[in-house]
């Protein structure tokens, strides 16, 4: 929880929307849903958001969700929106484009990532979503952006060149042994791969980067694991994947109206039962 401060005043920039695709989902633990996402404004004020630290809630004629700038004065997105405040700048986190702030703005309590956090982020694509929690660990935290594609890859490396919080890996996240000699022990693990067996790929992950009581976030897109039963079903399924590998869940939230048939889960690994009490309380 980030204590109450005042609120900053300042200056919307560069008022185009970028583009974003839909989504939704379902399951047990602590579940929520729903949230908003608004553009625009000329004068408004900026304030910590009430349950992620690192994160901010832009209030003017409407309210949208943003992180501060590491590079102040260096979009990432094209014609992303910016918010000038007092000599520091923020960048509006499009839930459109990017499912942990989709999750956020659903109601999740905690993305896991703070200030000062070690990071491994697996599917790390162009690096649009990297880039805030590149800006919400800030200087003396670290992301290890794991990415593939070939494409994908050359924005990101450019985008590590720009930041240098950010580590960028070009293997295949189905074997990390390829890159253990690159990443440190890590206190969060954030999954986005469209894969069948992306629940595996995460505990294979974790067994050789996540600290014991450390944290994973993983988004879950349904129809890519199994599109012929309900997507209730399949987010069910993966928790009880994850629990076999030492996870334990302790909160989901679907992403409508943003994602279709996604959900995010968050939670620990090999907990000890104190800190699991903790965690879940």
């Amino acid at each position: 929880m980030v204590a109450t401060s005042p609120a900053f005043r300042g200056k919307l920039h560069s008022i185009s929307d970028d583009g974003g695709g839909r989504g939704g989902g379902g399951s047990a633990m602590k579940r929520s849903g729903g949230g908003g996402y608004r553009g625009g404004g000329i004068k408004v004020e900026v304030n910590p958001h009430s349950r992620v630290e690192g994160v901010f809630i832009a209030k003017g004629k409407k309210d949208v969700l943003c992180t501060k700038n590491m590079v102040p004065g260096k979009p990432v997105v094209f014609n992303e929106k910016r918010v000038s405040v007092q000599n520091k700048e923020y960048r509006v986190w499009n839930p459109y484009r990017c499912k942990l702030a989709a999750a956020i703005l659903c109601g999740i309590e905690g993305i896991c990532a703070k200030p000062g956090s070690s990071v491994l982020y697996l599917g790390a694509a162009s690096g649009t979503t990297v880039s805030h929690v590149s800006d919400i660990v800030g200087p003396n935290g670290v992301v290890y952006a794991v990415e593939y594609s070939d494409t994908c890859s050359r924005d990101l490396v450019k985008l590590a060149n720009k930041r240098t919080n950010i580590v960028p890996i070009i293997q295949d996240a189905r074997y990390p042994g390829k890159y253990r000699m690159l990443v440190g022990m890590v206190d969060v693990i954030i999954s986005d791969i469209a894969q069948p067996d992306q629940a595996r790929i995460l505990g294979l992950n974790a067994s050789y980067f996540l600290k014991a009581g450390g944290h994973f976030v993983i988004s879950i897109k349904a129809n890519s694991i199994d599109s012929t039963i309900p997507a209730e079903l399949v987010f069910d399924v993966q928790v009880k994947r994850l629990q076999v590998d030492q996870f334990k869940p302790v909160e989901q939230v679907t992403l409508e109206p943003y994602w279709r048939d996604h959900a995010v889960i968050r939670g620990g690994y090999r907990m000890p039962k104190k800190i699991y009490a903790t965690t879940t309380s």
